[in-house]
């Protein structure tokens, strides 16, 4: 699943409302802003990807690293009995990544687009 969001659209509330149905683990917030300047447009895509298969946690360790992937397991579950993976995603963090890429890899993903429906508290909240 991939939530492609806006700041303040109620992202954060979504993913974890998700998150509290058994077999489910979406990583809020999967890259930041300065991701896209650390890491090859390739190595995100291939990030994403990863993160649509496994539950994974991002893990910097300095900007010449790749990405640490490591597996986090919801509370005591066992990974193997998480159904739905994903992760949210701010559009404005990923300018360049070709989801079609993403999506011909995993074609079976759900994709979600959340925005404010109130123009004028989208305006003022940026």
């Amino acid at each position: 699943m991939i939530i492609l969001k806006l700041p303040r659209s109620g992202s954060s509330w979504f993913v974890g409302a998700l998150n509290a149905i058994p077999g489910v683990y979406i990583k809020k917030e999967i890259l930041h802003h300065d991701d896209i300047h650390r890491y090859s447009s390739d190595r995100i895509e291939d990030y994403l990807i990863s993160a649509l298969q496994l539950p994974v946690n991002k893990e910097v360790l300095d900007p010449n690293d790749s990405f640490k992937d490591t597996i986090h397991v919801k509370s005591i579950v066992d990974s193997e009995q998480i159904q739905v993976v994903g992760f949210s995603l701010n559009l404005e963090h990923v300018p360049g990544i070709n989801f079609d890429h993403i999506l011909n890899e995993i074609p079976r993903v759900v994709v979600i687009v959340l925005t404010r429906s109130n123009i004028v508290k989208s305006a003022v909240s940026m």
